[in-house]
């Protein structure tokens, strides 16, 4: 598993450096689990690059308002 395939909203940092396992598919679980939760994604860009970029930083937050109900 070498080749960046997948939708970029969904692909973990291993997806996106071209060297992942199936270990890879937690993270798509997490950023769908996520979207469920809240109703967007937690990494998101004007276009994939900028997905890619902030998906390597892996920053989440979780300070709006849909948050402050979840435990």
């Amino acid at each position: 598993m070498d080749e960046l395939a997948g939708t970029a909203l969904y692909m973990s940092p291993e997806v996106i450096a071209g060297n992942y396992g199936i270990e890879c598919d937690m993270w798509s679980a997490g950023c769908v689990l996520y979207i469920l939760v809240c109703g967007y994604p937690p990494f998101y860009g004007d276009d994939q690059y900028e997905i890619f970029k902030v998906v390597r930083e892996g920053k989440l937050v979780f300070d709006g308002e849909e948050w402050h109900e979840i435990s």
